[in-house]
């Protein structure tokens, strides 16, 4: 390979990966259910969440007494089911037992319950091995 080919092979390349970099790392456009790739790891000038904006987000409470303790996140699998990490539902003791766990639904603010916010029993805790 002479040298004006390699360099042509080298500037393809570059090209091709920019291209990919632009087309898959700077993406801003929001798809239902895809989480963007160019993500920020702090929030700066962070935004109030949007009525509506995250529907398949799932708050769980710990209950602790009479008071509600957030705990974690899940999301929505389907109108049955709610996926959460283990540590969500797990103590050093074990299992946490469901009626000490609460599940609400179109919740934006932890502080606050809205008028839309959708309050939930758990019936059953799988946690997987």
């Amino acid at each position: 390979m002479s040298y004006n080919q390699l360099w042509k092979v080298v500037l393809v390349s570059c090209v091709i990966i920019r291209a990919l970099g632009a087309k898959f790392g700077m993406d801003d456009r929001i798809e239902c259910g895809r989480r963007k790739l160019k993500t920020v790891f702090l929030i700066r000038n962070g935004n109030d969440a949007i009525v509506g904006h995250w529907p398949w987000h799932a708050t769980i409470f710990h209950l602790k007494g009479k008071e509600l303790e957030y705990a974690c996140g899940g999301s929505i699998l389907d109108q049955n089911t709610i996926l959460t990490a283990a540590h969500c539902v797990t103590r050093v003791s074990g299992v946490i037992h469901r009626r000490h766990i609460y599940v609400q639904l179109g919740r934006i603010e932890l502080k606050q319950e809205q008028d839309y916010t959708q309050s939930y029993d758990v019936q059953e805790i799988l946690v997987h091995p």
